[in-house]
């Protein structure tokens, strides 16, 4: 009697099984809907986990979530010394280019990661977020191949604009967090991150613009001085697009629209957008690129618009490191969140994040640099020198009479009164440095100390990883010498320290 074995092989995919942590290859002929999308981005975060993660920061009308990619080397914990870069897409539903082109460089930053150096660099020294749909619910209403788009695609599922549904403090504001969840999520995100630069993608013409003060509430002159460095910021994106530099981007709806260097100001008259929001509550200068003339143009023409922005999009991340960075601490070296920072000549001031780090947007030129904060005695350094493609460091140490305080318990610090004021005192710091701590600490809080007082003190110390652990940690080297990072003959290599932990 013979028996006869067969032996069948079937696809994972026929079973209706996956693999968790397989990426398919990108073919750029497909648009993701809600479902692909997250399963995509899902993959993302478990392959990569080392420079990605994966958060909703909240939900649609419809209940589906708001995911935001974070990609960096520490992209599970908060790290001071990074500045803080986001991409938003999809505001409109019908606009779904800017939702698909983002998905594309989150893929492209976390491949080519460790292979091409401008992308590791990035990668290494900024902290980027990308949210690729804002608008999810709508999007599921919108039709490829329309270019001109509808309401029941472009607002979200409550009928509502939601780039023109930011608030304004100083008008009354009806709607509520039902009717706009989407904007509410994104609003608590601004405030918490203090991102540093953002760029907000539309679609349904090929231009850039940037916020413009309308003179009906706030300072008059904030927006007017960063006129030239919102100019310089929206030319780095056009410039480095072969449509959105050309006179004419030829778009069928309007043949004859001609806008100079594509940059043309954004004058709010009747509502608050995004762009105001991002610069007057959270810190961040914000421009807005609209990608292409048709709106939702079909997935034939995927891979062009992607070749299209690719460049610009990557150039304009690094634009998050011009100007003026460091840390505003006390003399006992904790960091101080919230102090301002205030640059002469313009009356737009930004504060420090938890960490007591700042990062102040600044075009080539010679400054006045104040820090301040309630219970301290304000520091001024004048004719700070801002050099072109590299921010300048500059720490500041504030003190005051009730600097100790910090050392206190919150439940013992007293109260800082005046004749209006009545204030609990300086806020607790979360900044690493503290007095020395004997206790062993995780490989999160050596990594964050470590990365601060490189940051602090750059003139003496070097900071670099000799390789990874086998779960992908870093095996930190710090240099401490007086030329740190540069090779030099004869001299005995008694200053590099190997740090690791055992976790």
């Amino acid at each position: 009697m013979r028996i006869l074995w067969l032996i069948l092989i079937v696809p994972l995919q026929i079973l209706g099984l996956r693999r968790t942590n397989k990426v398919y290859e990108e073919t750029y002929k497909v648009y993701y809907n809600y479902a692909d999308m997250t399963d995509r981005l899902q993959r993302f975060s478990q392959k990569y986990a080392h420079i990605c993660s994966l958060v909703s920061i909240g939900q649609s009308v419809e209940g589906r979530e708001l995911w935001v990619t974070r990609i960096t080397t520490s992209p599970t914990a908060d790290v001071p010394g990074k500045p803080r870069f986001k991409y938003v897409g999809n505001i409109h539903g019908d606009e779904a280019l800017s939702r698909q082109l983002l998905v594309y460089l989150i893929e492209y930053l976390l491949t080519q990661y460790g292979r091409d150096v401008r992308v590791t660099e990035l990668v290494d020294r900024t902290d980027i977020y990308i949210m690729a749909s804002m608008n999810p619910d709508g999007f599921e209403h919108a039709v490829e191949g329309d270019c001109i788009g509808s309401s029941a695609g472009r607002e979200n599922a409550k009928h509502y604009d939601l780039d023109k549904s930011f608030s304004d403090e100083d008008k009354h504001f009806r709607k509520t967090s039902e009717d706009i969840p989407e904007v509410t999520a994104v609003m608590q995100w601004i405030l918490e991150k203090k991102f540093v630069l953002s760029g907000s993608l539309h679609g349904g013409s090929v231009m850039a613009t940037y916020p413009f003060y309308d003179g009906s509430s706030y300072v008059t002159s904030g927006l007017t001085t960063d006129d030239a460095l919102f100019r310089h910021l929206t030319r780095t994106y056009t410039e480095n697009h072969p449509i959105m530099k050309m006179n004419n981007p030829d778009c069928p709806e309007d043949p004859n629209k001609s806008f100079g260097d594509g940059i043309t100001n954004c004058l709010i008259l009747k509502s608050w957008g995004m762009q105001n929001y991002n610069y007057f509550k959270g810190n961040c200068f914000e421009v807005t690129f609209g990608l292409s003339c048709c709106k939702y143009p079909p997935a034939s023409q995927l891979f062009i618009e992607w070749t299209n922005n690719k460049e610009a999009l990557l150039a304009y991340i690094h634009q998050a490191h011009i100007g003026v960075r460091g840390f505003v601490m006390t003399r006992s070296g904790f960091g101080l969140p919230n102090a301002t920072i205030s640059i002469s000549g313009t009356d737009h001031n930004i504060t420090t994040w938890m960490f007591g780090d700042y990062y102040r947007l600044l075009l080539p030129g010679r400054y006045d640099i104040t820090a301040s904060s309630p219970g301290f005695l304000s520091n001024t350094v004048k004719n700070v020198p801002v050099i072109e493609g590299k921010a300048t460091l500059l720490n500041f140490t504030l003190e005051g009479p009730v600097e100790e305080m910090l050392l206190l318990d919150p439940s013992e610090q007293p109260m800082i009164t005046n004749d209006r004021l009545s204030t609990p005192g300086p806020p607790t710091s979360r900044s690493p440095i503290h007095t020395l701590d004997f206790q062993h600490h995780s490989y999160d809080d050596m990594e964050m100390f470590l990365q601060l007082l490189s940051a602090i003190h750059p003139s003496i110390t070097y900071l670099k990883s000799a390789g990874r652990s086998v779960q992908g940690r870093n095996l930190y080297v710090m240099e401490i010498s007086t030329n740190p990072g540069v090779d030099q003959q004869g001299a005995i290599a008694y200053g590099h320290i190997l740090l690791h932990t055992y976790t």
